[in-house]
């Protein structure tokens, strides 16, 4: 059965509203994606420009002085961390929900897309807890930093979507199996 898709179940007409949000949020979430892709694709300006970088961090304005390589290199490596596991869940959360705009609920793709989403969530928990951490470092904060904490809400809201991912799936196998009965 993996690898096949079946048809989606028809659609009541009060789908249609969650259909034109679907579609709202697919471009939002498109949007969300490519301002992030050119973020990622700034990370390495940050080592190569030649003046000093002044940026905030949590409210505080940060100095990293000319030829701070090693800092650059920090803000750098923080920025692609925050960055790309971002990027791969927008890409997942907005493919599902073009899924959800054309009627596809509880198609095998668009529940590997809420997984794959659901898994690059916790991902970025992790990752943006080491980005944070490597900028406090680059701005020369000493440990304890102030920031650092894991994202626990973003943990937790990534394995209630992977659980949630596993039910939907669950419910579509059950509907495979109850319409070969009629």
């Amino acid at each position: 059965m993996s690898g096949q898709t079946s048809p989606s179940p028809v659609l009541s007409p009060g789908f249609e509203r969650a259909r034109r949000l679907s579609r709202l949020l697919s471009v939002i979430l498109t949007v969300a994606f490519w301002l992030t892709a050119l973020l990622l694709l700034a990370a390495p300006a940050v080592l190569l420009l030649p003046q000093a970088l002044t940026f905030t961090l949590n409210g505080v304005a940060v100095h990293v002085a000319q030829g701070a390589l090693g800092r650059r290199a920090l803000i750098a490596v923080a920025v692609v961390l925050f960055a790309v596991p971002l990027l791969f869940v927008l890409h997942n959360a907005r493919r599902v929900f073009g899924k959800f705009s054309v009627g596809e609920v509880f198609a095998e793709e668009t529940i590997a897309c809420i997984r794959a989403a659901a898994l690059w969530l916790m991902l970025a928990a992790l990752a943006t807890t080491v980005g944070e951490n490597l900028l406090d470092l680059a701005a020369g904060a000493q440990p304890p930093y102030a920031h650092g904490g894991l994202k626990f809400s973003w943990l937790i809201f990534g394995a209630v979507t992977y659980v949630a991912a596993y039910v939907m799936a669950e419910a579509r196998r059950m509907g495979n199996e109850n319409a070969g009965f009629f």
